[in-house]
């Protein structure tokens, strides 16, 4: 024998016989020690050697690791759940798998509405609870979708689990969904969102349309907030959630800033249900529709009116066919500016309105020409400018609205 070749073999025993403490369960570890015990040729039983535990440290570490895991994994089990489900546009056809299982899990659901074409194929024995009664009691939408964020998190609180159902996808145009979402971090209820088919896909098949290029999705809800329409009226407008016709009247006059009263607009109803329809109808008309309810969408089609940004495309335009832009200076712009501003001045002391609008032209396409100038010395950016004219307009008429009380050079 060798003495390092003795030793070397010893080591590699110790290691091997740790590992297997490491790497066997505490239970296997057992039988297998009991399955080993040899009988001598005296016939007395006796135990083949093993590493004990102290000679293997993380082993009590494993072990306790393990006895912990099913402890873990039942406290998350304990957790609460919402199951946020898409319902998809109208149809059952569109639930998806997945939120089709979810339904059969459970014994009830709830729905944010109960006017959806899906749930009436719902199983008999699945019980169906609805939020409709918030709508009559109060006074906001935002009032109404905080409540029953409220409420879907109490459920899960209280039940275990809750399958709340919506409209479409949970991620196109549902507020409740964010709400939820934030409710459920605060208060340790786990949320847990499926996507479904959205009103978009059905709602442009419907119509027959491409929503490339282009297309501008937004929300009934927020559009009425704002006087003026936020986007440009030469891009196609897609708009969801248009629940009754007061909504729809307070919608037609935000669109009403940038679309004349004769254009032309879709209101799609139940769209990818056996109910769909679609009604093409004047602005200024489609808020009379009696079709109009919580699964109605209306599609604005882009007009051919100019905008500021066209307006912006047509100076550039201009300044490229220019050999000289680049020796032009503010300085030479100014008076051709000062001219159109004196025009205005006449105007408004002959009460010409034609007049008034040919000078408010000028003054517009020259205050362009000095925006793009300083665009491309890099002096300020369009947005910079923006950005102040809006804190001047708080401040044209003074806090009484008198003209008089505010001087110019102070704003």
């Amino acid at each position: 024998w060798k003495p390092r070749r003795f030793i070397r073999l010893a080591i590699w025993s110790l290691w091997l016989g740790s590992l297997w403490h490491v790497c066997v369960p505490e239970s296997a570890f057992c039988r297998m020690r009991a399955s080993a015990s040899l009988r001598t040729s005296s016939g007395q039983r006796t135990r083949s050697p093993s590493i004990s535990r102290e000679r293997a440290p993380a082993m009590t570490w494993i072990l306790s690791r393990r006895a912990q895991a099913p402890d873990v994994a039942e406290a998350n089990a304990k957790r609460p759940l919402v199951v946020i489900a898409g319902l998809g546009p109208g149809s059952p056809k569109h639930i998806t798998r997945e939120v089709k299982k979810q339904i059969d899990s459970v014994s009830e659901v709830y729905a944010r509405i109960a006017k959806h074409p899906a749930l009436e194929a719902f199983p008999k024995d699945v019980k169906v609870n609805t939020f409709d009664h918030l709508y009559e009691k109060e006074d906001s939408f935002e009032e109404v979708y905080s409540m029953i964020a409220d409420k879907v998190v109490r459920l899960a609180q209280k039940k275990g689990k809750v399958v709340y159902l919506v409209p479409g996808d949970p991620w196109v145009g549902e507020k409740t969904t964010q709400l939820i979402l934030d409710r459920g971090n605060s208060s340790g209820v786990d949320v847990q969102v499926l996507p479904g088919v959205s009103f978009i896909e059905s709602t442009l098949a419907a119509l027959r349309i491409d929503a490339l290029p282009g297309t501008i999705l937004a929300d009934a809800y927020e559009l009425v907030e704002l006087h003026h329409l936020p986007f440009e009226p030469n891009t196609p407008l897609l708009i969801s959630q248009i629940p009754n016709r007061p909504m729809a009247g307070d919608l037609k006059q935000v669109l009403l800033t940038a679309y004349r009263p004769e254009h032309r607009v879709a209101l799609v109803h139940g769209a990818g249900s056996a109910q769909e329809v679609v009604e093409w109808l004047p602005l200024h008309k489609f808020d009379r529709s009696k079709r109009i309810d919580q699964l109605t969408s209306l599609y604005v089609p882009a007009n051919d009116d100019s905008t500021f940004a066209s307006l912006r495309d047509a100076m550039s335009e201009y300044r490229d066919g220019l050999e000289l832009w680049d020796e032009v200076s503010h300085k030479q712009l100014a008076p051709a500016l000062k001219r159109a501003a004196q025009k205005v001045m006449a105007a408004t002391i002959t009460d010409d309105d034609k007049k008034l609008a040919e000078g408010l032209a000028e003054v517009l396409a020259h205050t362009v020409a000095h925006l793009q100038l300083g665009e491309d010395d890099s002096s300020f950016r369009v947005a910079d400018i923006l950005s102040r004219a809006e804190e001047i307009v708080g401040k044209l008429l003074g806090d009484k609205g008198d003209p008089k009380t505010t001087d110019p050079e102070e704003s």
